[in-house]
């Protein structure tokens, strides 16, 4: 259940910035507070990279870096 209104949070936030002139296709997925997850973890998206990140601890940050480099070619 907790997944499911986590799923419906993300839904509304994502229409918003859509709403807000932002395209989908740009937008990256980060999941912050991985090193306290929850259900987080057992999240599926159709997203091809849910990027796991810790903003305490630094987890993830480089590879949100190399993501965001790819993406937009930097």
């Amino acid at each position: 259940m907790a997944v499911t209104r986590y799923l419906d949070k993300l839904a509304v936030g994502v229409e918003v910035l859509v709403d807000l002139g932002a395209n989908r296709d740009d937008m990256i997925l980060v999941f912050n507070k991985m090193d306290n997850p929850h259900d987080v973890n057992d999240l599926e998206t159709d997203r091809d990279i849910p990027v796991k990140i810790s903003a305490r601890t630094g987890q993830g940050v480089y590879k949100l870096m190399e993501v965001i480099e790819h993406r937009f070619d930097m």
